[in-house]
């Protein structure tokens, strides 16, 4: 018996797991956590820093709040996330910028308390908005207008996280804010004692990672560095106050619990709600950075979980905690790609993982500096060169070689532009070469799904007309078919006119060129130009075009951009319309009998049929001339049913149930069309339902007449038989034939 079975697998809120587990999500959480207490304290200092500098206790207090929150929702959350929320840089950046342009306007008519009071709003209404904006954009699916990133993009980003995480780790050692002012600190013995303690520490953690199978090791050597510490200062008799001015220990950091929330509802009379109107626009600029940034984070994410990812699900969650911390005054946040690839790298549940670094948060709000001084300050800076350096060893240098020189290209210049300028410029250039390269390879890959040729593919009505079908087995070169697919804009359409002008080169004998449109998803200005040329092209050379499948969004979006479709082109509701017209001008021209449609004699048509005047006047004697008037049905879809028919005179269309529930017109039969036959052979229900649609003159067989025929004169039944037998051979080769074709 199984430790499960015999009840004997520890529970917990966060599911069944084993022993080991639980062990590895508490230490990997607690490293997450104590990261999380380096990212709040640096992520405070972009807003609450300079002339802000004297609430950045508060400010704190804020971020941590943020980062408890989004901790239990993320532990919250289903099993089907796998995604640790955490207050984001990218967001605080911009909230930071506005706070400065709002002290700049109030500094002089304002006190420091309202000038904080209206801090505080601006990034309760921060998160508002960033959580609006993430939850309407899961909501209403428009991830998918998100997700085209590529790879080298999201390795250029993953690649930036690592090069911040080891910038900042080294700063934070060092004790500066620049390189310039790095290089100084070498001479101060206090900074130099505490870049060669973090890089040590950090070489321990790369050894011991690469060396060690157990993913307890790195966490586990966290946490002998912090027991180390405490047993040094103890054994020294170091105090706390000479380690905070040798930089040892965390010393901006608030002693007590905050007043919270931050805004207090007495606070609210404090807000410069003017000042903050002002900050509407950059309000609209903060939800679409963080939108960029949470799917650069969860294409990162994406990249190394071993499970599928819900991306609608994911931005919904952002979204709802994102409104959760709003009414508390604490700053916005997205899905953190450093706290969740540490679980990921460590497999350790990602429901404890998350859980202790709200516990970690909490414990900080709530006991202060106190919490902060018990880790030493080279372990938050070791601990950032370490995972930076990782970073970058895995998402810049694995696999750049192997790269296509332009992805190597794109992937090294958003590095370079991070570096060089900062990670919100990274970002910003790093989508636009996203959507650079898109375009290129898009327009690469050429809108045009399919060409074919009008003999290789007609409509419904020629298939089941033998005059149609032998007419088109000869002339069906003068017709191609040209079937499109996604985006039409100024790269695809140059593919696009580049397929017709070879067409128009390499045939003479091209009359029509359908184009359907039925899988565009829309057209841009460029496009529409591209296509009046087209227009011109195939004019010049005497060969119509056809536009099908246009909906009514396409047709406004061509008048909008100044395309006359009526000038030149004809245009009909879907290809089978489209390709109707195309084969009845070709006929018109080359064989008007076919287009005339005349009725058809059904003596003349058995005659054919058996290759004897004999046999088809007694298999004319054994069927019955019927009329259906127009909307009639013929033959009825899941009816059992033992007759064939030929048509003599007028139209029926073939129509068949759609999963909806709604009609879906198949095929349209004409004079000399046969139909029926497949269930009568195979005595089957009918597959679609017949209805006459113009007045309609058919000829009927049913089985039991065939089968007395079959006793009276055996050879015309045989005949017959041998008939339809042979016609079904030749449409599954002609199915088969285009099977080929598409499958190209």
């Amino acid at each position: 018996m199984s430790r499960a079975e015999a009840g004997g697998a520890p529970r917990s809120l966060f599911g069944s797991f084993e022993q080991k587990h639980i062990a590895l999500g508490l230490s990997t959480g607690l490293l997450a956590g104590l990261l999380a207490l380096v990212a709040s304290v640096t992520s405070t200092l972009f807003i609450f820093a300079g002339p802000l500098q004297e609430s950045f206790p508060v400010g704190l207090a804020m971020t941590l709040m943020s980062s408890v929150i989004f901790g239990v929702v993320s532990a919250a959350s289903g099993a089907r996330s796998f995604s640790i929320l955490r207050t984001q840089e990218v967001a605080i950046a911009n909230l930071g910028v506005m706070a400065l342009a709002l002290h700049a306007a109030m500094r002089d008519t304002h006190s420091r308390e309202e000038i904080e009071a209206t801090v505080i709003a601006l990034c309760a209404l921060g998160a508002a908005f960033v959580g609006t904006g993430l939850y309407a954009i899961g909501r209403f699916s428009l991830t998918r207008y998100l997700r085209f990133v590529p790879d080298c993009v999201v390795s250029g980003y993953l690649a930036s996280v690592g090069f911040l995480l080891l910038k900042s780790g080294v700063l934070a050692l060092a004790g500066a804010d620049g390189f310039q002012s790095t290089v100084t600190s070498l001479s101060n013995p206090d900074a130099v004692s505490r870049l060669c303690g973090g890089g040590f520490l950090a070489l321990l953690l790369l050894i011991i990672e690469s060396r060690s199978r157990s993913r307890l090791a790195a966490p586990l050597l966290i946490l002998a560095a912090i027991g180390c510490f405490q047993i040094v200062i103890r054994w020294s008799g170091l105090s706390i106050d000479s380690l905070e001015r040798h930089g040892w220990v965390v010393a901006n950091a608030p002693k007590e619990l905050q007043n919270l929330p931050p805004l207090a509802p007495a606070r609210l009379r404090e807000v410069d709600w003017i000042a903050l109107l002002g900050q509407a626009p950059s309000m609209v600029f903060l939800v679409l950075t963080s939108a960029l940034g949470e799917m650069l984070a969860l294409s990162g994410i994406e990249r190394v979980s071993p499970k599928a990812q819900d991306v609608d699900a994911e931005f919904k969650n952002a979204g709802a905690a994102n409104l959760l911390v709003a009414p508390l005054g604490a700053v916005p946040g997205f899905h953190s790609t450093v706290h969740t690839l540490l679980a990921l790298r460590f497999r350790a549940p990602r429901r404890i993982v998350a859980a202790m670094i709200a516990l970690v948060c909490l414990l900080a709000l709530v006991s202060g500096k106190p919490f902060l001084q018990l880790m030493p300050w080279p372990l938050f800076g070791g601990m950032l060169i370490w995972m930076g350096v990782v970073g970058l060893k895995d998402w810049f240098f694995r696999g750049l070689l192997e790269m296509k020189s332009a992805h190597a290209i794109v992937k090294a210049l958003i590095l370079s532009v991070v570096v060089a300028f900062g990670f919100y410029q990274g970002m910003v250039f790093g989508a636009l070469a996203g959507a650079f390269l898109f375009i290129l390879e898009y327009a690469r890959t050429g809108v045009v799904r399919l060409q074919i040729s009008g003999r290789e593919y007609h409509s419904s009505l020629t298939q089941f007309d033998d005059r149609r079908l032998a007419a088109i087995k000869e002339l069906g070169d003068a017709i191609v078919i040209l079937r499109l697919k996604g985006y039409v804009f100024f790269g695809s359409a140059h593919g696009l006119r580049e397929r017709v002008q070879d067409a128009l080169a390499s045939d003479r004998r091209l009359e029509c060129i359908v184009i359907d449109f039925e899988e565009v998803a829309g057209v841009d200005g460029a496009a529409a130009m591209t296509l009046e040329a087209i227009g011109r092209d195939a004019r010049a050379a005497g060969v119509e075009i056809v536009f099908c499948g246009l909906s009514e969004e396409h047709r406004r979006s061509f008048a909008g951009l100044g395309l006359n479709l009526s000038a030149g082109f004809h245009l009909f509701s879907n290809l089978e319309q489209g390709l109707r017209y195309a084969e009845d001008e070709v006929f018109s021209r080359h064989r008007p009998s076919v287009v005339a449609q005349d009725p058809v004699s059904v003596f003349a048509w058995l005659v054919q049929a058996t290759g004897s005047e004999a046999l088809a006047a007694r298999l004319a004697a054994a069927g019955e001339a019927m009329r259906f008037a127009p909307g009639e049905a013929v033959i009825v879809e899941g009816q059992q049913s033992d007759e064939l028919y030929v048509v003599a005179h007028g139209e029926a269309s073939v129509e068949m149930t759609s999963a909806g529930g709604g009609l879906v017109q198949l095929a349209i039969f004409g004079p000399g069309a046969l139909f029926g036959e497949l269930a009568y052979l195979l005595r089957t229900p009918r597959s679609a339902t017949v209805r006459a649609k113009t007045e309609l003159d058919v000829w009927r067989l049913s089985r039991s007449a065939l089968d007395s025929l079959g006793e009276e004169a055996p050879a015309a039944a045989l005949a017959f038989q041998h008939f339809l037998a042979a016609r079904l051979a030749d449409r599954v080769l002609g199915a088969n034939r285009l099977v080929r074709y598409l499958s190209r």
